[in-house]
This record gives structure tokens, C-alpha cells and sequence, in this order.
């Protein structure tokens, strides 16, 4: 239920704060614990747009895609 009052609430404060790097990381984190990775990749592939150098998130998004099974 955490979870999906995270993801709710971020994906309101989305709305108003597009390019809001934590509030996608925050809504990553919680579409992953949902079980919705590819929604999940969306959110990091934003974040590497905004911030391209972020080797956290670049690690997180190869690790994200390998277990979905898209770098295999």
C-alpha cells in the first residue's frame, strides 16, 4: 500500500514539476516495488535525459533491464 500512495502522490506532483529528478527517481523506486519495471525505465530514462552523467542511475536502469530481460 506504500507503494502505490508513493507512486499516487508522485505522479501528482509530476504533473506540476515535469523535470523533477527526484520525484522520478522516487516514482521509479516505486513502480519497481509494484512490479511495473518497464514504467520503472521510463522514469529512469527521464532521469538520464535531465542528468546524463549519473552513473547511480545509469547502474540501476542496466541493472533494471537486464532483470526484465532486455540486455540479454
Amino acid at each position: 500500500a506504500k507503494c502505490k500512495e508513493t507512486l499516487d502522490q508522485c505522479t501528482v506532483k509530476l504533473q506540476a514539476e515535469p523535470d523533477n529528478v527526484e520525484l522520478l527517481l522516487a516514482r521509479a523506486k516505486a513502480y519497481i516495488c509494484e512490479g511495473r519495471e518497464f514504467e520503472a525505465l521510463y522514469d529512469y530514462d527521464q532521469v538520464i535525459r535531465l542528468r546524463p552523467g549519473s552513473k547511480e542511475v545509469l547502474l540501476a536502469r542496466a541493472r533494471l533491464r537486464s532483470k526484465v530481460g532486455l540486455d540479454q
